[in-house]
């Protein structure tokens, strides 16, 4: 998916821009005789800073620079919002006793839209760093001209590794119980880590399961006190330290049992549900071969600054950050890649007269269509309009809480509106459709199903493109 375009190009000779981890830190894609800002007048979509990522950093950075006067466009990615939109309560914001993630968040993106900030709900596919203004390619099909760029992708939740883990994603393998937990109740599930995300995970599943397990690696949590308190108090949790899964076992359905290794013990145990917390990767595989990079695939940066390897391309958050991987640091970091961006165009001369000249090729983001969607919510109203259409139908399930699901939605309305005189689309808030989730055997969201003459003609359970959305339905128009 990802495409890695040419290696970096060094102008001017080498630009040592620190000691890092003990080694040198080497310099820029361009040099500053290379990014003239009479080039800009023959180019369109230009954007001052773009922003990749839409998480505590992304949007930290956001207001920094909007507040400088600079046009700014946050690409949202699959989960806008981070990861934090997939716990529950934060209770370490500073200024915040206890705030839901996606309450927060929704306020962080709300300050930024008041100052100015556009939203492009889009995924980045490829950015190429070869040459200034950098160009950003995304799944839509967008291609922006940017002057600068704030690396904030976050990172992506680790897997066991296991054989049919994979297969099973979405039908009893999930990284997040924020959005999966109302589809388990009643039921027996794990949890894999032990770490505080591990524990987030057991509170968030505790009020709906019949029994959650904690599975322990090791002999000890690594998780904070207040956490390890508050999990004790769950009646419906239990741990089971020096723990692994060694198999994962299904129906080709769905998931139905594990095997278990404590010690040299392996014992198989039925389940309903595995829930994995065992840690993240950095979520740098765009910029492989193009930014410099410490062991694990982090950005390597600049000391004293958020600067990469490459001139005018800044990092923050968990792409960089291997040590404290906290939303409040992410934020901080956010606000110093923001200043850097601003320096860094204030250098070349952007000014006040600079953005007038280049203001008419400056990229907007389109205003989103007005077309309202159609809502199912019972097995009636399901068989009453589905199962005797004559047209193709759309079922897009999703919750007010699941970030990949809101991301979908624009693409998905937009898509609606062009193709309702072919197909019918209907949306299902998963929360206020329990009889039609458990008759449709719905496991997790975001879940797409088409029907066709009232046959189950597609199931998908992945975040799609709007590309990859307007491909799928076009099957099934004539």
């Amino acid at each position: 998916m990802f495409e890695n375009k040419n290696k970096l190009i060094y102008g001017g000779g080498l630009l040592l821009l620190g000691i890092l981890s003990g080694s040198l830190f080497l310099g820029s894609c361009q040099s500053s005789s290379e990014m003239g800002l009479d080039r800009l007048e023959d180019l369109n979509n230009l954007v001052p800073v773009v922003i990749i990522g839409s998480g505590p950093a992304g949007l930290a950075a956001g207001v920094y620079t909007a507040r400088a006067g600079l046009h700014t466009i946050v690409v949202e990615g699959s989960k806008p919002g981070g990861l934090l939109t997939e716990t529950s309560y934060v209770e370490n914001w500073p200024g915040e006793k206890q705030i839901l993630g996606r309450d927060l968040m929704a306020k962080f993106k709300k300050q930024n839209q008041e100052l100015g900030v556009q939203f492009l709900a889009d995924t980045v596919t490829s950015v190429d760093l070869s040459s200034w203004p950098y160009q950003v390619q995304t799944a839509d099909g967008v291609e922006l001209q940017a002057l600068s760029l704030i690396v904030a992708t976050g990172a992506t939740p680790r897997s066991l590794g296991l054989p049919d883990e994979q297969k099973y994603w979405g039908a009893g393998v999930s990284a997040c119980a924020v959005c999966d937990a109302p589809f388990f109740k009643g039921k027996k599930v794990v949890v894999v880590g032990g770490g505080d995300s591990a524990l987030e995970q057991v509170l968030q599943l505790a009020p709906h399961v019949a029994e959650v397990t904690l599975l322990v690696r090791k002999d000890r949590l690594r998780a904070s006190k207040s956490m390890q308190d508050k999990v004790a108090q769950v009646l419906n949790a239990q741990i089971k330290f020096n723990s692994k899964i060694s198999e994962i076992i299904g129906n080709g359905q769905k998931v139905t049992a594990i095997k278990v290794q404590t010690g040299k013990l392996e014992q198989e145990q039925p389940i309903d549900g595995i829930f994995l917390a065992v840690g993240h990767d950095p979520a740098t595989q765009l910029f492989q071969k193009q930014l410099k990079m410490l062991p694990g695939g982090y950005l390597e940066l600049a000391v004293g600054s958020q600067q990469t390897s490459c001139k005018g391309v800044f990092a923050a958050g968990e792409v960089a950050d291997h040590v404290y991987r906290q939303a409040g640091v992410a934020a901080g970091e956010g606000i110093r890649a923001g200043l850097d961006a601003v320096r860094f165009l204030q250098d070349l001369g952007f000014n006040a007269e600079a953005i007038k000249r280049s203001q008419r090729n400056f990229f907007e983001v389109a205003d989103e269509t007005d077309y309202k969607l159609a809502t199912l919510s019972s097995v009636d109203e399901f068989e009453k309009l589905i199962l005797h259409s004559k047209q193709p139908v759309v079922l897009d399930f999703y919750t007010d809480y699941c970030a990949s699901c809101l991301h979908m939605l624009p693409y998905y309305t937009a898509i609606a509106a062009k193709m309702d005189d072919k197909m019918k689309f209907f949306k299902v808030n998963a929360d206020d459709a329990d009889d039609l989730v458990r008759k449709l055997g719905v496991l997790r969201v975001p879940t797409i199903l088409i029907y066709d003459q009232g046959v189950q003609k597609e199931r998908v359970q992945d975040v799609l493109s709007k590309p990859e959305m307007t491909e799928l339905f076009g099957k099934y128009v004539q």
